[in-house]
C-alpha cells in the first residue's frame, strides 16, 4: 500500500467520523429540551440505538467479508445509507401536529 494512499484513507476516515460526530450535541440537546419526563429516557434509547447500530454494522460487515469480497462493503453501506436518509425524510415530512402528538 502506498503511503499516499494510507494517508488519504486516514485523512478521509477523520473527515468522515468529525462529520457524524457534528450532530451528537445538537440531537443531543434536543433530546435534552423534552419534557422533563421524557428527556432521561430519550437519552438512554438515543444512546442504545446508537450502540446497536454499531454493533448491527461491525456484525453486517463481518458476514459480508465471510462471504463475499470486501469491495461489497461499500455499496451495501451505501444502502443503509440511503435507507437512513429515507427514514430522515420521511420524519420530517410527517405533520408538526402529529410530531406533537407521538410525543406527548
Amino acid at each position: 500500500m502506498s503511503t499516499k494512499l494510507l494517508a488519504g484513507a486516514i485523512v478521509a476516515v477523520m473527515l468522515w467520523v468529525a462529520a457524524v460526530q457534528t450532530t451528537v450535541p445538537a440531537q443531543q440537546y434536543y433530546l435534552i429540551s423534552l419534557p422533563p419526563h421524557s428527556s432521561q429516557v430519550a437519552l438512554s434509547i438515543n444512546t442504545s440505538v446508537f450502540q446497536l447500530g454499531l454493533a448491527l454494522g461491525a456484525g453486517i460487515g463481518g458476514v459480508i467479508v465471510n462471504h463475499a469480497a470486501i469491495w461489497h462493503i461499500s455499496w451495501v453501506g451505501g444502502l443503509f445509507v440511503l435507507a437512513g436518509f429515507g427514514f430522515a425524510l420521511a420524519s420530517f415530512a410527517q405533520p408538526k401536529e402529529a410530531r406533537k402528538a407521538k410525543s406527548a
